[in-house]
């Protein structure tokens, strides 16, 4: 059984409560893609837990993946950055080119803060 990733992208966004409550942290999922098996390095990029739950399957939401770990997110401009790098190193993998398609669409001026999660399965 190989170790597969799929990458949510997801818009988080803070509500203040008030003075005597504390803040409410939520992130919507704008987008998905199922990486499978990546290249070397790749999940490492991810390395700052999530302060939220994801719905993964639609009826249950999680922090943790399917091995039990917290689920790390990374920006946008970190994962661009590294596929850029690996395809200069002649680092082909068919899914880095739609993924890298996916992410440059995005203008961050347009949303709150997006955040590109693991999801290990």
């Amino acid at each position: 059984m190989s170790y597969e990733s799929r990458l949510y992208i997801m818009d988080r966004s803070v509500i203040e409560r008030g003075p005597h409550w504390d803040a409410y942290v939520y992130a919507q999922k704008i987008a998905t893609i199922d990486m499978s098996s990546t290249p070397e390095g790749f999940v490492d990029l991810f390395n700052e837990p999530i302060d939220y739950t994801i719905f993964v399957d639609g009826e249950n939401d999680t922090d943790e993946d399917m091995y039990g770990d917290h689920l790390k997110y990374t920006s946008i401009e970190n994962v661009i950055g590294w596929i850029k790098n690996e395809l200069k190193q002649d680092g082909y993998y068919r899914r880095l080119m739609p993924l890298l398609g996916l992410l440059q669409g995005f203008d961050p001026e347009d949303w709150h803060e997006l955040q590109i999660v693991h999801f290990g399965y």
